[in-house]
């Protein structure tokens, strides 16, 4: 047994092969590791932002470095509040940073409609990657 998988088994305190931000928190902090740490890399593993990292999910997140990843880092850079999705007012700091100040909350919002394929008002990683033409792990 590798020690990521070790890892991932005392974090999976029920057993049932998924880590819920609790039984993450839970085992992080025996390592007396800070709230904004353990907020990070459960954000990094959560690769699609339901708040539960599955044991494929971990080992990917650890173990593969693709084109994916790298855009995972640039996903979650934008996710200001850490939700696992994109709403059209994260965008507009971005769009602001490259000079659409007048129309940014319109352009915001259009990109949004455009690419949300599931209609839930935002956007998930993997649309993102849709919208980059970029395979998922």
């Amino acid at each position: 047994m590798s020690s990521y998988e070790q890892f991932f088994r005392e974090c999976d305190k029920d057993g049932n092969g998924e880590v819920c931000r609790k039984e993450f928190e839970d085992r992080m902090k025996r390592g007396n590791v800070s709230q904004q740490k353990i907020d990070e890399f459960f954000t990094f593993c959560d690769l699609d932002g339901n708040g539960i990292i599955s044991y494929d999910e971990f080992m990917s997140a650890l173990t593969k470095n693709n084109e994916a990843d790298k855009w995972r880092r640039v996903f979650n850079g934008f996710d200001k509040d850490h939700s696992g999705y994109l709403e059209a007012s994260e965008f507009e700091p971005f769009l602001r940073g490259i000079g659409l100040t007048e129309k940014q909350k319109d352009l915001a919002r259009r990109f949004v409609k455009q690419h949300d394929d599931d209609g839930d008002g935002k956007i998930s990683f993997n649309e993102f990657l849709k919208f980059l033409n970029v395979k998922s792990c």
